[in-house]
């Protein structure tokens, strides 16, 4: 079946669909099902996603793999949901299995490198030019048999919670370092290891990601979005946010 909630925009291609969707507060998608293996990238707001046999809270950023003819159902909380689908196309993908054996089952992850390629995403979207093959083939080559990556250290889930925990511009690597008890160096090998960003890459990474939410469910003055999410100022948070998405944060909140 084809994406439901109310369609903003899509872009066709030979490999793949892309189509954003917006999700009005406490909707709910009943058990459903994709013919072709899709990407879902949870851009601002909140749902839960259930399968037969677990049931997931998905936030913002949010990364889901989805494989072909896995069932499940949404139930999206009071802010909705504001979604980018990559759904591949399945002559294309067919064509490449031979070769790749892709990832069974649902994965979900939080930024990242998947959540970085959404953005690439998003932003040929608002640009109006044609993504890219080679995103389609990125991404696929995170979902492979073999796309585990090996076991996070025990102090990377306390540099993930600063990241997350973090309001304030003043944030740095080497604050994160000195918390966690480790040197500076053992995390950024680390994010570009496990994440395949840099540490300040994800750090902006969240902030844009607050940034949609807050633009999407609130009324809240520009200036005191930026300072909320952990820029500098207004004009810090309109250059991040119109080079990973190809539009400046008012008219983003003039369009959802």
């Amino acid at each position: 079946m084809g994406f439901q909630g109310h369609l903003l925009r899509q872009q066709l291609t030979a490999a793949f669909r892309i189509t954003e969707t917006v999700f009005s507060r406490d909707e709910e998608l009943p058990r459903h099902q994709h013919e072709t293996a899709y990407i879902s990238f949870l851009l601002a707001g909140a749902y839960a996603e259930r399968t037969r046999t677990a049931e997931r809270a998905c936030s913002m950023g949010t990364v889901i793999w989805h494989c072909a003819g896995e069932t499940h159902s949404d139930r999206f909380c009071k802010q909705g949901g504001h979604l980018l689908n990559f759904e591949f196309r399945g002559d294309w993908l067919q064509s490449i299995q031979a070769e790749v054996e892709v990832a069974e089952g649902l994965r979900f992850s939080r930024g990242g490198a998947p959540y970085s390629l959404g953005l690439n995403l998003y932003h040929y979207l608002n640009t109006g030019r044609e993504a890219p093959e080679d995103l389609a083939i990125e991404l696929l080559s995170l979902y492979t048999r073999c796309c585990d990556g090996p076991r996070h250290p025990e102090w990377f889930g306390q540099v993930l919670k600063l990241i997350y925990d973090a309001s304030s511009e003043h944030l740095t690597l080497a604050t994160a370092a000195r918390i966690a008890g480790v040197h500076p160096v053992h995390i950024s090998r680390s994010f570009r290891r496990l994440l395949g960003c840099t540490f300040g890459e994800y750090l902006g990474q969240v902030r844009l990601r607050r940034a949609f939410d807050l633009l999407q469910g609130s009324t809240m003055p520009l200036v005191d979005v930026a300072l909320e999410c952990g820029f500098a100022d207004h004009a810090h948070m309109s250059r991040s946010f119109k080079r990973s998405t190809g539009i400046t944060p008012s008219a983003y909140r003039t369009r959802i």
